[in-house]
């Protein structure tokens, strides 16, 4: 008789494995049997097990290292968007919750439960973290002599504030004329995502003060003006593929920086759209915008550090 037939283990058997580890509370071998069983097919089901096991195996930051790579998909039911948040509220990233929460549900219609407690853990943290909070908050008051990374270095660390304690540091801030345009506009988009309800003060591209409530502002993409910047560049570049996609990655972006106030854009697109390319190194072109030099030269160098 020959040599008995040893077959491969199977995507089933190794569910099956994660499955009876995971009720025994050996997590760790629960995870490999799921990596494994994801290596031979890509499952969303097996992928959030994954991230669930990291997660009682108290890895946090791997858990949402993991989340994130397929972040889209935990957009597609309550229950993937009530782990996405779960987890956020492990890791204390408060305002980054109350995008995702945002996002799938901006009315907080359906996610009500969660929203709760995510309120009641910000005001914990915020009881518990006063005197840290006060340094921090202190801190802000002094920024303005930092580097714009260096701001927006220290603003991403931010959504680790409570929301009240964002809130407070971060409105003022929209109104100070000594902040780089790419922090207040970075500032302005997250009370935007947040679809933030109550009325706030900013000042302009030009330095003028303005009012507005950020959860009325139009999506950047829904934007017609943004729409005839994008058909312009896209037409421009048509020959020139590979920098149409680095550009058209972080339009969005510069039509940001301009949003407070984009009458120049509006009015004249194709003089926006010039300073554009011609800040990208394009030969032909002219900028005799000296502002528009200003917004470039903070992207330029935003994007020299990503």
């Amino acid at each position: 008789m020959g040599d008995k037939l040893v077959f491969p283990i199977d995507y089933k058997q190794y569910c099956r494995l994660g499955f009876e580890a995971f009720d025994n509370q050996d997590y760790q071998t629960a995870l490999q049997d799921f990596q494994n069983a994801y290596e031979i097919m890509q499952d969303h089901t097996i992928h959030r097990l994954i991230v669930i096991t990291y997660m009682e195996l108290g890895d946090y930051q791997q858990a949402k290292k993991i989340l994130l790579e397929k972040r889209s998909e935990y957009f597609e039911t309550v229950e993937d968007v009530k782990l996405y948040v779960d987890l956020l509220l492990k890791t204390r990233e408060w305002i980054t919750a109350h995008y995702v929460i945002a996002d799938y549900d901006p009315n907080n219609q359906i996610l009500i439960k969660e929203y709760s407690q995510l309120q009641s853990l910000e005001m914990m943290d915020h009881l518990y973290r006063d005197e840290e909070l006060k340094e921090f908050k202190a801190q802000w008051t002094s920024i303005s002599h930092l580097s714009v990374i260096e701001q927006l270095t220290w603003w991403k660390q931010a959504v680790y504030l409570p929301l009240v304690d964002y809130a407070e540091v971060g409105i003022p801030i929209l109104a100070q004329e000594n902040i780089p345009l790419l922090v207040r506009a970075t500032l302005l988009e997250s009370f935007q995502h947040m679809k933030w309800k109550d009325e706030l003060t900013y000042v302009d591209f030009n330095h003028n003060e303005h009012h507005l409530i950020p959860k009325e502002l139009l999506s950047i993409e829904e934007s017609s003006h943004y729409q005839q910047l994008y058909l312009y560049c896209q037409k421009e570049l048509e020959k020139i593929p590979t920098l149409w996609q680095e550009i058209k990655a972080i339009l969005p972006l510069i039509y940001l920086l301009l949003l407070p106030n984009p009458d120049q854009m509006i009015q004249k697109p194709k003089l926006f759209g010039q300073s554009l390319l011609t800040w990208f190194g394009l030969e032909g072109y002219q900028v005799d915008n000296e502002e528009f030099y200003q917004v470039f030269q903070l992207l330029s160098i935003l994007l020299k550090e990503l």
